[in-house]
């Protein structure tokens, strides 16, 4: 253990106390309810290569969770690889998914670029989703749909935490912070 006061934010140490995380597999769960909302019942998750950080995991579950609450089958290949590799493999038969629920925006982006340049039409071909309503998530054409994590809240709270860790000399609960859908 560190011996001066800490919080921890969005770590894969997600302990019962100084610790301030988002609810990931609500993300995930968020995500497939508002694709299956829209009629998709073929939804992917695409992840990048990131399969050591808790997050990965998490946003995973909630997308199975969801999918398995509607009934819809899912398309397997959730190991860790590199996306080009994850989204040819989804689509190189032509009968790809009609959504995608991206680990991240970045990957949205990513996903948006390759569809794009099959000239698979986003959205009205495939819907896209994904996680953590980045500045440029609203910028893109067309702007992404997201899960927002709230990365500000989470830093409110950790500052808050922290203040009450040094005034107190005690640990903190650790606080989880719920992710809300944002349409576009």
């Amino acid at each position: 253990d560190f011996h001066f006061p800490y919080v921890q934010v969005d770590t894969s140490d997600r302990g019962p106390v100084n610790c301030v995380y988002p609810e990931d597999e609500k993300a995930g769960l968020l995500a497939v309810r508002h694709l299956a909302g829209l009629g998709h019942r073929d939804i992917a998750y695409v992840n990048t290569y990131v399969a050591h950080h808790v997050c990965a995991s998490t946003r995973l579950e909630g997308y199975l969770a969801g999918m398995a609450e509607l009934g819809l089958r899912t398309r397997g290949g959730y190991r860790a690889r590199p996306l080009e590799e994850r989204l040819t493999e989804l689509f190189a038969s032509g009968g790809g998914p009609t959504a995608l629920f991206c680990f991240d925006d970045d990957v949205a982006t990513y996903a948006l670029r390759f569809l794009w340049a099959r000239r698979v039409r986003v959205p009205d071909d495939v819907s896209l989703v994904g996680v953590n309503d980045m500045p440029m998530a609203a910028r893109l054409v067309p702007a992404l749909t997201t899960v927002s994590t709230y990365a500000d809240r989470m830093g409110t709270l950790a500052c808050e935490m922290l203040l009450a860790r040094i005034e107190s000399g005690k640990d903190q609960p650790s606080r989880a912070v719920t992710p809300e859908l944002i349409v576009r």
